[in-house]
């Protein structure tokens, strides 16, 4: 699932990427520049994506975050912290899965 989430939200950046294997882990690195990327683990990462696709949010409840989606943030894309090690990671989680939710970015 996070492998489609990554597919997804780099496509939305309007960003190519391709899958390397090292150590036994994949990695998902961006072509043009090589560079190692993942919004789910990386705090740089992910604030980039937030920035770059202006993403609603992240807003903070009680138990959990979320983020808000399309024309006039119609749509909410939740996570608890509970499902999560910590607020951070249900942040980036959440961060995540509002950008696979929209549209692929056109790419020259």
């Amino acid at each position: 699932m996070t492998r489609q989430l990554l597919e997804a939200a780099a496509k939305a950046m309007g960003l190519t990427l391709r899958w390397e294997k090292f150590l036994g882990d994949e990695w998902c690195v961006i072509d043009r520049s090589g560079r190692v990327w993942n919004p789910k683990s990386d705090r740089g990462d992910c604030f980039d994506m937030e920035t770059a696709l202006r993403l609603d949010g992240p807003h903070w409840g009680e138990d959990h975050v979320w983020y808000g989606v399309g024309e006039n943030c119609v749509t909410a894309v939740f996570e608890r912290f509970a499902d999560h090690p910590n607020p951070d990671a249900a942040r980036r989680m959440a961060a995540l899965r509002a950008a696979a939710s929209l549209p692929p970015k056109e790419t020259k």
